[in-house]
């Protein structure tokens, strides 16, 4: 299976317009409607995951959360929680305990925090909350509507020059 087109906003935050053509541009849609921390579907969540999605929505910066953000916002807060529940849970025992039958085994709780934490990672790292993400939503520092080819070539070719000299 082919991997689907890139979004358009997506070309021009990393600096590379000339592979997007007009149309695309004009007909791809556009979320407007901010994610706000009281959206509709938090009342779904416990208590401390609705904290977290709020901490999470008003720390990220204005206008890169959406509302079709939602779903990976919600995913972010109950795997934090779970792995913050579960290292709750393992820190009050040991990482390793007697099983039914008297022989040592690990923790049950040590695996389930280790699954909510690469789910919680993952989760962060799409939303754009970890420094690789917000290094990549920051983009090229290309201005927009230069010429991306000829700056980033005028940049390569004084790097190139100035090592010679």
């Amino acid at each position: 299976m082919a991997r689907p087109p890139k979004p358009a906003a997506l070309h021009l935050a990393r600096g590379n317009p000339s592979r997007i053509k007009a149309a695309v541009l004009a007909a791809e849609p556009v979320p407007e409607q901010e994610l706000t921390a009281d959206h509709h579907h938090t009342a779904r969540l416990t208590p401390n995951q609705r904290l977290l999605f709020a901490e999470l929505v008003r720390a990220m910066p204005p206008g890169v959360l959406k509302s079709t953000d939602v779903a990976a916002a919600l995913f972010y807060a109950i795997h934090l929680d779970t792995a913050l529940e579960a290292a709750e849970r393992f820190k009050a025992d040991t990482l390793v305990i007697r099983g039914h039958d008297g022989g040592y085994r690990v923790n049950p709780f040590l695996g389930v925090f280790r699954r909510a934490s690469v789910d919680c990672m993952a989760m962060a790292t799409e939303l754009g909350a970890t420094p690789i993400a917000r290094a990549r939503l920051r983009g090229t520092g290309i201005a927009p509507g230069a010429d991306p080819i000829g700056a980033a070539s005028d940049a390569a070719w004084q790097k190139f020059t100035g090592s010679m000299g």
